[in-house]
């Protein structure tokens, strides 16, 4: 993303708790899980309030119906087992059928979308904690069943952080 059209770094604070708390409630959701399968840069925006707002969205479904359309598809290799721009899995090679286990869950990759964009221009006594969280979460792995307190520390300690930093500001 191109650093010289981004906000101040408070305001893209901002824009990253709107999206960090948009995965939590596709995460945990009144009416399910949702998965984000389309993460593109130009997928996100924001308003004149530097409120988020996700620009298209066809590619976040529910994962009910993602395992279904993924798990009855037929594959050769791991690249048939995509659907959208980033949700993927493995092509199990005997069955010759895509599995339903994500690679990477939604916070996984919000976080790679969001590491270069809240790192370049971070506040020097924010940067090094900040850096170590977005790693931490986006090494998360594993089935959402085992990762459910894990994703819900990281995203609470990202959230936590970053509201620390820009809650006494007028750009909050």
């Amino acid at each position: 993303m191109d650093q010289w059209f981004t906000p101040s770094w408070p305001r893209k604070a901002k824009i990253a708790i709107g999206l960090l708390e948009f995965v939590e409630d596709v995460f945990h959701g009144t009416f399910g899980n949702f998965l984000m399968c389309d993460l593109s840069a130009n997928n996100i925006g924001y308003n004149t309030k530097h409120d988020l707002k996700m620009i298209d969205m066809r590619k976040v479904i529910p994962e009910v119906s993602f395992k279904q359309l993924i798990g009855a598809r037929h594959c050769e290799t791991d690249v048939d087992c995509v659907y959208g721009t980033d949700c993927r899995t493995t092509c199990h090679q005997s069955k010759k059928q895509c599995t339903t286990e994500l690679d990477q869950p939604n916070l996984t990759k919000v976080c790679a979308l969001l590491k270069d964009y809240l790192l370049n221009g971070a506040p020097s006594d924010v940067r090094e904690e900040l850096e170590k969280q977005l790693y931490s979460c986006i090494a998360l792995r594993g089935t959402a069943s085992q990762m459910e307190m894990e994703h819900s520390l990281i995203l609470n300690n990202l959230k936590t952080l970053l509201w620390k930093k820009i809650s006494h500001t007028k750009d909050s």
